[in-house]
């Protein structure tokens, strides 16, 4: 075989990685946002009243402390195979800027979970899905103008079938256009939930382009280092929030009072958290946040159908629309992309 074939095949080979490595991101992101949606609404929808059963605040630190946890775990494992605590290893410690930086971003992921937890209890599902896909084209735009990422027609094309086919997949249009034109049959939002909403896209924006920068900017290190200081600061920013409620449980009646209400459910609500926030800083990392946004699509469509069969809802032709412009987004999107 010639050098150009042998060259040809391999770029080919190549190019088949890379697109497969894509869509197993997709795919993570995915099947980890439909499942923290559909527990968070569950755990919501097991509860009496319109709160939830559980103190939201303390699922949060919770995830915070596991995912510091594991990244600690994971940086020892890295950079110190030898040893098994980090006391023994000599390392530079990272830049105060850095640090400080890290700060601000725990704040704004903590206004941003926080936010979604309170927003829950104001809007159903569908709206919330409709007004959390504000975050693909915001995304995009704070790429463009913070880090100089140049998207290409195809792929402008592409965000904008992602948010129409998000919101088409959770709106029945013959509703909207019915003779009763009963919107809240559609949408259920208070004041409240939407400003709840409109604020936690922002934070998430605006956090999730900084977090991507700082990981391809390796001022803190390694990833898992990077993020064990992010999730410290979360920990420590997460206790903070929850005030002086979680001193009176705890000296009244242990630091068991914090978890009343928790059931598998909210347990496995705390470990798909977990697990979506190690997975969005790799990704973060090692792609980039537009394909965090595909998989937040995807989580939109999966979210429905698993809605639909769970509840034996009938799945409208909106949804067949909507899903069939979002899967034609994602495609439209990664053809443009690096994947190929």
């Amino acid at each position: 075989m010639s050098a150009g074939k042998l060259t040809e095949s391999y770029l080919t080979r190549r190019c088949h990685r890379r697109f497969l490595m894509t869509v197993m991101r997709v795919l993570a992101i995915a099947c980890l946002g439909c499942t923290t949606s559909w527990l968070t609404t569950l755990s919501k929808s097991l509860a009496t009243g319109s709160s939830y059963a559980y103190w939201p605040p303390v699922v949060l630190v919770t995830a915070e402390v596991l995912k510091a946890a594991i990244s600690l775990a994971m940086l020892c494992w890295e950079k110190y195979p030898e040893v098994s605590i980090i006391a023994n290893a000599t390392c530079s410690p990272p830049p105060r800027s850095s640090i400080i930086r890290l700060a601000g971003l725990a704040v704004l992921y903590a206004l941003q979970n926080n936010l979604l937890f309170a927003a829950m209890t104001h809007v159903n599902l569908a709206t919330y899905h409709v007004l959390i896909s504000l975050r693909i084209p915001l995304t995009a735009w704070l790429m463009h103008v913070a880090l100089k990422r140049d998207f290409s027609k195809r792929q402008y094309g592409a965000i904008v079938c992602l948010v129409v086919g998000a919101v088409s997949s959770q709106v029945d249009i013959r509703q909207l256009f019915s003779s009763s034109n009963d919107l809240s049959q559609v949408f259920t939002v208070t004041p409240s939930g939407l400003f709840y909403m409109l604020v936690s896209v922002i934070c998430a924006s605006v956090a999730s382009v900084v977090n991507e920068y700082m990981l391809k900017d390796e001022a803190i290190g390694s990833l898992h280092a990077q993020n064990f200081l992010l999730y410290s600061w979360g920990s420590f920013i997460n206790a903070i929030l929850l005030g002086p409620r979680a001193l009176f449980l705890v000296n009244s009646a242990g630091s068991l009072a914090l978890y009343r209400g928790f059931n598998c459910f909210t347990w496995a609500l705390v470990a798909s958290l977990t697990c979506l926030g190690l997975v969005t800083s790799a990704i973060l990392k090692y792609a980039d946040n537009m394909i965090r946004s595909l998989g937040y699509v995807g989580s939109i469509v999966m979210a429905s159908a698993v809605t639909s069969f769970c509840l034996g809802t009938a799945l409208t032709p909106s949804f067949a629309i909507g899903a069939g412009l979002s899967c034609a987004g994602i495609w439209m999107y990664m053809v443009d992309s690096e994947a190929f």
